[in-house]
């Protein structure tokens, strides 16, 4: 990323709803859809008791025409650590950062028969699995998130440019550029990515 001027990088505690184009994975990869994600704030610290216990929800029967973004504005129930899509299986893992907010969204799915373009979505239990230490010590330290913060952006700096440059870290949700500020702000589909960045050299 060629830049004359060293820039700033930090967490975002929220992601604004931006009204930009977003090129998330979609369950048919031909078709793009536009839609807008509201993230939630990580918390700065972890509890113990809740690291180690279910906290991925397993979403399946996921329409071919949906996007994961659309998906993600169905769930209010707190931060999420990682997405992981499988599209040749029509599914989607959602790990949660606690073991309550996963079963609380996962007993709301199942009451109300959560549906996706009319179509009634199957939830389940992902593997048990603590959150990572390095995560886990991003968030109490740095209040990591999804979210990453990026000042003294280039003047000639694009949305698509930026996307380009750090889609090489992982799967990117949403990009938006505050021209005026020269500054931007990247919402990653997990918190590991985005700590990567935060720390990383973006500049190689």
């Amino acid at each position: 990323m060629a830049n004359s001027q060293e820039m700033v990088l930090t967490f975002s505690s929220s992601f604004q709803n931006f009204n930009s184009q977003q090129r998330l994975p979609s369950l048919n990869p031909v078709q793009t859809v536009n839609s807008l994600y509201s993230s939630i704030p990580v918390s700065t610290t972890l509890s113990a008791s809740n690291s180690a216990v279910g906290r991925t929800v397993y979403v399946g029967n996921l329409p071919a025409t949906a996007s994961v973004d659309e998906l993600l504005n169905l769930v209010h129930f707190g931060p999420l650590e990682n997405i992981r899509v499988l599209p040749e299986k029509s599914c989607v893992f959602l790990s949660f950062l606690e073991g309550t907010t996963a079963a609380a969204f996962h007993a709301d799915a199942t009451i109300k028969k959560l549906q996706l373009h009319g179509q009634e979505l199957k939830i389940g239990w992902g593997k048990p699995s603590p959150v990572s230490p390095q995560v886990a010590l991003s968030i109490s330290q740095h209040n990591a998130s999804r979210n990453v913060y990026i000042g003294n952006l280039d003047g000639n700096m694009t949305e698509e440019q930026l996307r380009d440059d750090l889609s090489r870290f992982g799967l990117i949700d949403q990009v938006k550029i505050v021209r005026d500020k020269n500054i931007g702000f990247v919402h990653f589909l997990s918190i590991s990515v985005a700590t990567k960045v935060r720390f990383g050299n973006i500049h190689d």
